[in-house]
């Protein structure tokens, strides 16, 4: 009896072994700047992501997966809208990798819900932590001027932020890694106290890179992640609830006062803050939305397809532009391929349509966290960290779209998504 447990545990665990393996990997993958291509990160990291997913598929069955029937429906809804309204497109060969960068998240949280997160979570987590670890060294170090792997680029850049790219390929997808791997010591590690102090570190490396954006995403979704902690804590006394809530704002303190230490990151925040409106980052950004707003004006039920803002951006930019075109009118003027808003994006090339279905499913994942209330160690804590940060870390780029952080949030939450079982 005892052999045939054995067997049993090591065939369900082996999918998070492979899993956590394959991401650890992507997490490392890059091609040698001497092959001369023109992305070095991305598309290594993306053909790794495919074959996980594709492996994932390979053990997936319809009955043991962990969406029920409405979820299951509306993503494979939603991936055939993308495809469809994509080759409907006048020119669908025109930016058409843009298709892919919004379909691999959702064949990896379709594929990863086959899975159990019951078993092999900690090693998941774990290769996750590992994965952050290293990128912490490679940041650090890349920070300092001793960057192993890139020097000769890195050592050529003046702005020290900027040269944290670790083996991500920039920083700020490399503080959107960083984030989601901190999900990694919510499947390790049910206490409270290590939770907060290795996001803690996990978010002081993040704020070092200068990522205004990620900071505070990093930071929302941690509260969030932290307060469902405290308060879904039945066994836990009101002192000790209270003391928790006490370390999460003097938690809170400590990234306010790091930001304001760390001379690039807190003159970047004191730029929004006191100059708003003059803001090169406001500006370009304004000028972004209103390349997508003019793209969903114009169709708003079916959006264009993916690879429509990329392909239509300079061509619009006229006409989002005001008549008269001054230097302070042009200050924002940059060559964008993605809005540097995903939910803007993603509404003006898949439509009124695409953003229901999508919205949906978002609904649908609140709802089942909600009904979860044996899970609230792992999945509710887990899920909502997840989608915190992507929510807000969408609405100053683009993570759903990148090499690392998209594929990554749509795998963790299919495999974390709960499943509810017939009965009281």
């Amino acid at each position: 009896m005892r052999r045939g447990r054995e067997i049993v545990g090591a065939t369900a665990t082996w999918p998070a072994v492979f899993a956590g393996v394959l991401i650890l990997l992507a997490s490392l993958a890059y091609v040698p700047a001497g092959w001369g291509a023109l992305n070095n990160f991305d598309p290594p990291k993306r053909l790794l992501w495919a074959f996980l997913a594709l492996a994932l598929a390979g053990i997936w069955s319809v009955g043991k997966g962990r969406l029920d029937r409405a979820p299951l429906l509306l993503s494979f809804g939603l991936l055939a809208w993308m495809v469809l309204r994509t080759l409907l497109r006048p020119h669908p060969a025109a930016e058409v990798e843009v298709l892919f960068t919004w379909v691999l998240p959702v064949l990896l949280f379709i594929s990863a819900s086959g899975l159990n997160h019951g078993r092999g979570a900690r090693i998941v987590g774990g290769l996750l932590l590992l994965a952050s670890l290293l990128q912490v060294v490679f940041m650090v170090l890349q920070r300092l001027g001793h960057d192993p792997i890139f020097f000769e680029t890195t050592s050529a850049m003046a702005y020290k932020p900027e040269r944290m790219v670790g083996t991500i390929g920039y920083q700020n997808q490399a503080v959107d890694f960083l984030a989601l791997s901190a999900a990694g010591i919510l499947l390790v590690s049910r206490s409270f106290w290590i939770r907060l102090t290795t996001m803690a570190g996990l978010l002081l490396v993040a704020t070092l890179t200068g990522n205004r954006g990620g900071v505070l995403a990093f930071v929302s979704a941690f509260l969030v992640c932290q307060a469902l902690a405290v308060c879904l804590n039945r066994s836990w006394s009101q002192r000790k609830k209270w003391m928790a809530t006490a370390a999460l704002a003097v938690g809170l303190c400590g990234v306010a006062g790091s930001i304001a230490l760390v001379p690039e990151t807190g003159g970047r925040f004191r730029e929004v803050a006191t100059n708003f409106r003059r803001s090169p980052a406001v500006a370009s950004r304004m000028v972004m939305a209103r390349v997508g707003w003019s793209l969903l004006r114009e169709k708003p039920w079916t959006g264009w397809g993916a690879g429509e803002y990329a392909y239509q951006y300079l061509e619009r930019l006229g006409a989002v532009l005001p008549e008269a075109k001054t230097h302070e009118s042009l200050r924002g003027v940059v060559f964008a391929r993605e809005a540097h808003n995903d939910a803007l994006q993603f509404a003006g090339e898949f439509g009124i349509i695409g953003i229901l279905m999508a919205v949906s499913l978002l609904g649908m994942a609140l709802a089942s966290m909600a009904r979860a209330r044996q899970m609230d160690g792992i999945a509710i804590p887990s899920m909502s960290f997840i989608l915190v940060y992507m929510a807000v870390s969408s609405l100053f780029s683009f993570p759903w779209q990148t090499g690392m952080a998209g594929p990554l949030a749509g795998l963790l939450l299919g495999w974390l998504w709960p499943q509810h079982k017939a009965g009281p």
